[in-house]
């Protein structure tokens, strides 16, 4: 059955909105992004390597060369009729290295792009029309979502006395479990928040409009986040199973409650260590579906006894580990993912089609 509006979902970083260190790699392929009907493909070329990158001493000879790509994000849109292929516009796009994702109007007249490499909400919504002329440039604070990174309370939802917006020393991971779909015009980008916050995007200026504009479009928004939910919930990634649980919680699916307790008790973890002066102090285990659950669960107004969100354990083979970098005089990274479940930051976080 048809969907009614292309829909993908984010997932960036866990945790709190304080600053902690990070580091990205170069990007091994080039971003793609395909509108749903599967007419129009768009593209961005990353530039030839930067030298003074600290990352680029890791790189291959071949990789480094990169002498037939420019020095500048290319961007194309491709439109494919009856097998046959043909460039609709190519531009120069406004981001350094390359967006982190892209989505495409089922009739190609706009193309939205996400974030840049090496940065999440540095250009975090970025618009082009049907020519590639450069509609609208977003930042945060043109979003309206800036606010967000300062602690505060919002319904009185109990995760949110902390900032509601996570961030590193370079990146604010604004879209985290975000859902972000074009309504059935293909005219406006709507975009709902982990939390609930809802706004939308005007494709043809760029204008940002709250969620009293969307009146008429929330029965149908909340048709497909209960769709994503319901789906989410029963996956077998523990990634789609923690977001299910946030979408469940956050706009009041009453109906999943049952199945949330059965996340309670959810077995999958990311795993870490921690040093101390690059010795080996402990390692953790973040049970994150269950926190997600337990998270919705009192949102939804439901009692939680006690439940397990966090682990700190002594591991002989993280020790031994941590050991061999140290005599190396390698800095052992400080929470390093282990036996991790969820994907590493610095890794594309959707996949290149953008279709989930």
């Amino acid at each position: 059955m048809k969907r009614m509006a292309s829909v993908f979902v984010t997932w960036f970083a866990f945790g709190f909105a304080v600053c902690v260190a990070d580091s990205w790699v170069y990007p091994s392929t080039d971003l793609v992004a395909r509108s749903e009907n599967g007419i129009f493909r768009f593209t961005a070329y990353f530039p030839r390597f930067d030298p003074s990158h600290a990352s680029y001493h890791t790189l291959a000879p071949m990789e480094k060369s990169s002498a037939s790509r420019g020095d500048k994000c290319i961007g194309v849109l491709e439109r494919t009729d009856a097998g046959k292929t043909s460039v609709v516009w190519r531009r120069v796009l406004v981001n350094r290295v390359t967006p982190l994702t892209a989505m495409v109007t089922n009739d190609g007249r706009y193309v939205v792009t996400f974030d840049n490499w090496f940065g999440v909400g540095k250009d975090p919504i970025v618009v082009y029309d049907s020519r590639g002329k450069l509609t609208k440039k977003h930042t945060l604070e043109s979003l309206r979502l800036k606010q967000f990174r300062e602690g505060r309370q919002i319904d009185e939802r109990p995760w949110t006395s902390e900032g509601l917006i996570s961030s590193s020393m370079s990146s604010t991971y604004w879209n985290r479990d975000a859902v972000i779909f074009f309504n059935d015009a293909s005219d406006e980008l709507i975009v709902h928040l982990y939390w609930g916050y809802l706004f939308s995007v005007r494709l043809r200026d760029g204008k940002v409009m709250d969620r009293s504009h969307l009146a008429s479009e929330i029965p149908r928004i909340r048709a497909t986040l209960k769709r994503k939910a319901e789906v989410a919930l029963q996956a077998t990634d523990p990634n789609e199973r923690r977001f299910g649980a946030v979408i469940a919680g956050s706009d009041s699916f009453r109906e999943f409650i049952p199945r949330l307790r059965e996340l309670l008790d959810d077995a999958s973890f990311d795993q870490g260590w921690t040093t101390e002066e690059d010795v080996y102090s402990y390692s953790t285990r973040d049970y994150r579906v269950r926190e997600a659950a337990k998270n919705a669960l009192l949102a939804l107004g439901e009692p939680v006894q006690d439940v397990v969100t966090k682990e700190r354990y002594d591991d002989p083979v993280d020790r031994r580990r941590v050991e061999k970098l140290r005599k190396k005089n390698i800095e052992p990274p400080q929470g390093t993912p282990g036996k991790s479940l969820f994907p590493r930051r610095s890794e594309r976080p959707v996949a290149p089609d953008l279709e989930r």
